[in-house]
């Protein structure tokens, strides 16, 4: 890799946080850049990490959690539905 190629790969490390979809499209294919098993990447997009559910006395807002904190919902079940005598716990 030659030192100019170097250069913009730093460049693009430290804008990456910021780009846009249009942008990092355009920076894989400027660079090349597959899969490890050498496929085309398809076009980024947006995606929500967070988990919605509803909040709120009667379940009419929108709230999200983050996926560490609702991971405990699954890790949990099998425990909570014992403790229940064999039932759903809500």
């Amino acid at each position: 890799m030659d030192a100019e190629t170097r250069s913009a790969l730093r460049d693009v490390e430290q804008r990456v946080a910021i780009m846009g979809e249009e942008e990092m499209a355009a920076t894989v294919t400027r660079f090349g850049i597959r899969s490890p098993k050498g496929n085309a990447l398809q076009p980024p997009f947006r995606f929500n990490l967070m988990f919605q559910t509803q909040i709120g006395p009667e379940g009419q807002q929108k709230g999200y959690l983050r996926p560490e904190l609702a991971q405990g919902i699954f890790m949990n079940f099998k425990k909570m539905y014992d403790f229940n005598g064999g039932r759903m716990p809500f």
